[in-house]
């Protein structure tokens, strides 16, 4: 099993502890891994149905289908995981890692969704500074990927200018309808009769990089690797 798999798997095991913590402005947030209590699933169905246009595929949403999802998807999966982001006492948004690819020691940040609007502008960039610094340092990954919808400025300009992403792909994408929704499914470029209707942008970030641009915003990122 690879470091990846193992240090994810202890980490589940730790079940309802903060396990990374970090300042956003005078307050605190911090790192809990995605159970699957009633008021998680919920929080999950709503964000879904609400933002749908950022994910692979529309559906319809349902809280028994949120929950299968949580568990085969996410919880039973050994190389995902996902952390449920506690503010003030709530929870408001959501980030984790996934696709770990063994042939470059690589992973993805992936699922990165801010349900609660509202106060503490940076919140979602000091998260993933904070989960980078986490698949860097505990889970000694050498490469760590991000996709995106190009048509997506604000999460484009997030990673690209504040996060210090590099594109590395452009890759094309055409709906498919299905019976309550539809998928986006990538398009042979090179094709006469496909074409693109969304273009997916994938970046990557070097632990180089990466602490060349953030080692100043560092310092108040706690993570517990003590309890691994």
């Amino acid at each position: 099993m690879a470091h990846y798999h193992d240090k994810l798997k202890q980490i589940k095991n730790l079940g309802d502890i903060d396990f990374v913590k970090f300042n956003i402005g005078d307050t605190v947030a911090t790192f809990r891994v995605v159970d699957d209590s009633d008021e998680t699933v919920k929080l999950l169905s709503k964000w879904r149905d609400r933002y749908f246009d950022a994910f692979y595929d529309k559906f319809k949403v349902t809280e028994e289908r949120t929950k299968t999802w949580v568990h085969k998807q996410v919880l039973d999966l050994p190389d995902r995981i996902l952390f449920m982001i506690i503010l003030n006492g709530q929870k408001v948004a959501h980030m984790g890692t996934y696709r770990y690819d063994e042939h470059d020691n690589s992973a993805e940040l992936d699922n990165i969704l801010r349900g609660v609007r509202g106060n503490y502008p940076g919140l979602m960039e000091k998260g993933e500074i904070a989960l980078s610094k986490l698949m860097f340092e505990d889970l000694k990954l050498s490469k760590v990927k991000v996709s995106m919808w190009s048509d997506n400025y604000k999460s484009v300009n997030l990673h690209a200018s504040k996060i210090g992403g590099v594109v590395t792909s452009n890759r094309p994408f055409k709906r498919i309808f299905t019976g309550d929704g539809w998928r986006w499914k990538e398009t042979n470029p090179n094709s006469e009769s496909e074409y693109g209707e969304r273009y997916e942008l994938l970046m990557e970030m070097t632990p180089e990089r990466f602490y060349s641009l953030h080692k100043n915003k560092l310092q108040d990122i706690k993570i517990r690797s003590d309890l691994l």
